[in-house]
């Protein structure tokens, strides 16, 4: 081999090599953008409904004290209306707030199940690029008897 060949098969895997760097490269921005993309903004609980639902409480329990010591005072069972709608209005609120609270909890854990999942996809790939694995043509072809039933 004379040096010019040498020389040319020396850039060709010194090319190889700086091709397979720049891969390796892109797949990691790719891997990086996607983690950027799913990163969420943390917005602190000070939802009004939890307001709302401290107020009621706090009343209903205020009238459901004042009634109590009226009827025990005066020995009269007038308060008593006032008593048994505090505490009506208590048990309303509250199944209405768990309820909204059950709704929203469902709806986190969904986002952060989807989350878990795509987090796992970035996490494969991750290893994939560091182990050096490759898809052959076993890999991506399906699988012809279990499509065949």
């Amino acid at each position: 081999m004379n040096r010019y060949q040498k020389q040319k098969e020396k850039n060709a895997r010194r090319l190889e090599k700086l091709n397979q760097r720049k891969e390796i490269f892109d797949q990691r921005r790719e891997i990086h953008e996607t983690k950027k993309s799913m990163r969420r903004i943390w917005i602190p609980e000070t939802t009004s409904s939890k307001k709302y639902v401290r107020f009621i409480l706090g009343n209903c329990t205020a009238v459901e004290a004042y009634s109590m010591v009226a009827m025990w005072v005066k020995d009269d069972l007038s308060a008593l209306y006032a008593l048994i709608g505090a505490v009506v209005t208590e048990g309303v609120a509250f199944a209405v707030y768990a309820a909204k609270a059950y709704k929203e909890t469902e709806r986190e854990e969904a986002n952060k199940l989807e989350r878990d999942k795509q987090a796992e996809l970035i996490s494969f790939e991750k290893y994939k690029l560091e182990n050096g694995y490759t898809e052959t043509e076993e890999d991506t072809e399906p699988d012809r008897e279990a499509a065949m039933g």
